[in-house]
């Protein structure tokens, strides 16, 4: 049965998750602001985090903030966990739908053009699948993390599943999903492909964009030491122009609103401020590893292949050398489980 288009928006919540560094980064506000201005969006948004402090007023943004305490292992995997607990932890009072947005993730068109693609049959709960996603780049497998579409009821089955896969492999969410989804504990629906874009240099010289557009902020919009392109091919230009024509910034602002702050405050750095890459997957590994049998998360030269990997994608040496770190990358994995 057809739903009315006002009661499915004031059915839909819209949620990000911004949890511990990113939170002195500028990406939430722009993104929610994106989402109020170029999405035209009056329904409710939350924001679930761990130091409201850090966020500041969030008054400009009309959102409502969703406190949340992490334990220890949760801290180093939490917005990838807390992706699947949103059922749990927002205030879901009348509603029956969450989109899900990554913090880079900006909405350029009005978010109401949802309800005439055929995403509005799974608003309406007209379809079978219990999770609404898009694919991965140059697959044709709906599990790309950051955009989500979730149904109160329908979803939380499939969520908790996705949760224990992330706990058990201590891994990104998005292969974590794929695996979930071939073992059949999530039947995931995919939303049409060009509702959703990766910007190139092309698609911000045109000004064309998509309704959702993932800028990720660790990939698309990172640049390496001493080179002026992205690792995604994007130039200082293109993010700048990228500024200007999605958030009407001035020519200063454009200039910087992509980088990472070169100072974190002390309200968002967390006890013990920022650990090092290799403390960092050390306790990534011992959370992995307690109170597993044998045979369940990573083993200790599955974890060491992993961090080579890691390193040698963030030096941006894989560009030169990509069957060495396909063959590393298989070998990491075929020797993560004991």
């Amino acid at each position: 049965m057809a739903i009315a288009d006002s009661l499915l928006i004031e059915r839909l919540a819209v949620a990000y998750i911004s949890i511990g560094r990113i939170q002195a980064e500028s990406w939430l506000s722009l993104s929610v602001v994106a989402l109020r201005s170029r999405g035209s969006w009056r329904g409710s948004v939350f924001i679930v985090t761990d130091r409201p402090q850090c966020l500041g007023a969030m008054e400009h943004m009309h959102a409502h903030s969703v406190v949340v305490d992490l334990d220890g292992c949760q801290k180093l995997n939490a917005i990838k966990i807390f992706k699947t607990l949103l059922l749990d932890v927002l205030p879901m009072h009348g509603k029956r739908a969450v989109l899900y947005l990554d913090v880079d993730v900006i909405v350029c068109r009005p978010l109401t053009s949802l309800l005439d693609t055929p995403v509005r049959l799974f608003l309406e709960g007209r379809r079978n699948e219990t999770l609404a996603a898009f694919a991965e780049h140059g697959s044709q497998v709906a599990a790309h993390g950051g955009v989500l579409l979730m149904r109160v009821r329908e979803s939380a089955r499939c969520l908790e599943s996705w949760r224990r896969q992330i706990m058990l492999d201590v891994t990104y969410d998005q292969p974590a999903l794929r695996r979930v989804v071939e073992a059949r504990s999530c039947l995931l629906y995919r939303m049409p492909q060009q509702l959703f874009q990766l910007p190139t240099t092309s698609t911000i010289r045109s000004g064309h964009f998509s309704l959702f557009t993932h800028f990720t902020r660790n990939g698309r919009v990172s640049f390496q030491r001493g080179r002026n392109v992205s690792k995604a091919g994007l130039s200082v230009q293109d993010l700048n122009a990228a500024g200007r024509l999605l958030f009407n910034l001035s020519n200063e602002s454009a200039s910087r609103w992509w980088k990472k702050p070169r100072a974190i405050p002390a309200v968002c750095q967390g006890a013990g401020g920022r650990a090092s890459e290799l403390v960092y997957r050390l306790g990534w590994y011992t959370c992995a590893r307690i109170g597993r049998p044998e045979g369940h998360g990573p083993s200790l030269p599955g974890f060491v292949l992993a961090f080579v990997v890691h390193g040698i994608q963030r030096s941006g040496a894989c560009t030169f050398f990509p069957t060495l770190c396909d063959a590393l990358g298989r070998a990491a994995k075929a020797k993560w489980t004991v």
